[in-house]
């Protein structure tokens, strides 16, 4: 990785914490069913929570060991589509933020959010490219449970298979990149310095 450059804005996601304690599955979010992420989730069959078992065998889960999570704070690129993100954690986790100079602001609490937490992002790159993160190491782990035939692996299937298509992906015109809503407002900071 280049020096200085966050790893938010290349995969989508960042560390955010290490769990020795357990796992957990993944809860779909609305970003999933946006027409630029379904096809991640086709054929897919367990519901709006999936990943609950794999080779952590203190808890298995597809979320677990270290954990990667989506900051659009943090130069996540504007597309980035939010499909999923781990259901609540352990509480013995170690958490981990990494920053870059010159300097870096954020709020502490940020909107009541705990920050280590795993979360899945799919985002279109220029040229035709695109990018998919799971945000956790233990993803693959989870593939082989009742002999692939899971949603983890699925969607890990969906998205080889297409990556693997020479068919480029779309562009994204300015109007969807600016239609993204990642941000909801924060009363609390808006404008502190003219109140």
């Amino acid at each position: 990785m280049e020096a200085g450059l966050n790893t938010g804005s290349l995969a989508g996601t960042e560390c955010s914490g290490m769990i020795w304690n357990g796992s957990s599955p993944y809860k779909r979010l609305e970003g999933s069913k946006s027409p630029r992420g379904a096809w991640i989730f086709e054929g897919t069959t367990e519901g709006d929570v999936f990943g609950d078992y794999g080779v952590d065998r203190i808890h298995g889960g597809a979320a677990g060991f270290e954990i990667d999570k989506f900051d659009p704070n943090n130069g996540a690129p504007r597309n980035v589509l939010h499909l999923a993100t781990s259901e609540p954690l352990r509480p013995q986790i170690e958490s981990l933020k990494t920053s870059v100079v010159p300097i870096s602001v954020s709020y502490s609490p940020a909107l009541d959010d705990i920050h280590a937490k795993a979360d899945m992002v799919f985002f279109e790159t220029p040229n035709g490219g695109a990018t998919f993160s799971t945000g956790s190491i233990n993803w693959m782990g989870s593939t082989p449970d009742n002999n692939y035939d899971n949603d983890v692996a699925k969607i890990t299937l969906n998205v080889v298979r297409r990556f693997l298509d020479p068919k480029p992906f779309p562009l994204l015109d300015e109007a969807a990149v600016r239609d993204v809503d990642r941000n909801p407002p924060n009363t609390k900071y808006e404008h502190a310095d003219q109140q």
